[in-house]
């Protein structure tokens, strides 16, 4: 293997895959500053994502609904609507059919919330992008695309030939 094959392999794998770990460096960081943002709103940027989630369904959902959509343990996901109930921006509601379910919904002080929280991210984020061109935002996405899929190949590859 040459030098340069030698190089991009490393470059690869200490900074490409690194960044597709939701523990590496630049996914703390961003989670840091968009919990520190958050923060001025009196909630953390877990939080702030199950309320983006619940402004999606203004009926409700359940719990398990929750977790499984933003990939977090149930356990963890019944912790935080104990405490974005306790600020008052979520209730708990009955299920209409089986009294042993329940369904997690905004307040109107967290729609309220939500609604701003959301422009303000949104906002954030137009910021952010505004310094990348679209042709750099789409050589990102391609790469990152292409990561993915080859690497699904590769593990389909590996243990489909194997069964």
């Amino acid at each position: 293997m040459n030098d340069s094959k030698i190089e991009a392999e490393h470059l690869f794998r200490k900074k490409v895959l690194d960044t597709l770990d939701n523990q590496s460096s630049i996914n703390t960081q961003m989670n840091f500053w968009f919990n520190e943002m958050m923060t001025y709103h009196g909630v953390s940027y877990s939080e702030y994502r199950i309320i983006r989630l619940l402004r999606k369904y203004q009926n409700g959902i359940e719990p398990s609904v929750i977790a499984d959509k933003l990939a977090i343990l149930r356990q963890t996901t019944t912790n935080m609507v104990d405490g974005l109930q306790k600020k008052y921006l979520v209730e708990r509601l009955p299920h209409p059919v089986d009294r042993r379910r329940i369904y997690i919904k905004l307040t109107p002080e967290g729609v309220e919330l939500a609604n701003k929280l959301v422009e303000e991210m949104s906002s954030v984020q137009s910021s952010v992008l505004s310094h990348f061109t679209s042709e750099d935002m789409e050589k990102y996405l391609d790469i990152r695309t292409k990561i993915i899929k080859y690497t699904e190949d590769e593990i389909k590859k590996r243990y489909t030939e194997e069964s």
